[in-house]
């Protein structure tokens, strides 16, 4: 981790490997502290049952950081304008909201 950390974040093993996490909690302050860089959409599943999961990119970091509950497990979504209107809600001073959206090949 690095110095511009202003929480620590975690790593855990998902079934896509480790990943570094980030929890709904923390995104109010990331966003307020201007610390997201960029938001993913990550579609996993099948084309007929998506699930969409919200990865971050925060500043220093070179890993993004997937969202996650607080159990620990990705935080999914089955439809992607409602995982966009939650973001609206956890990062309310994020002006400017882009999501990139990436199909993950390894779930088709």
């Amino acid at each position: 981790m690095t110095d511009s950390n202003i929480m620590t974040l975690a790593i855990i093993e998902t079934e896509n490997g480790q990943s570094m996490v980030i929890q709904q909690q923390q995104l109010l302050v990331y966003s307020k502290t201007n610390h997201i860089v960029k938001i993913f959409a990550v579609m996993r599943g099948t084309n007929e049952k998506p699930k969409w999961e919200l990865e971050f990119q925060l500043k220093g970091e070179k890993e993004r950081a997937l969202l996650v509950t607080s159990l620990n497990k990705p935080r999914q979504f089955p439809r992607l304008n409602n995982m966009v209107e939650m973001v609206k809600v956890w990062c309310p001073y994020i002006e400017n909201i882009v999501l990139d959206i990436h199909l993950d090949q390894s779930n088709s």
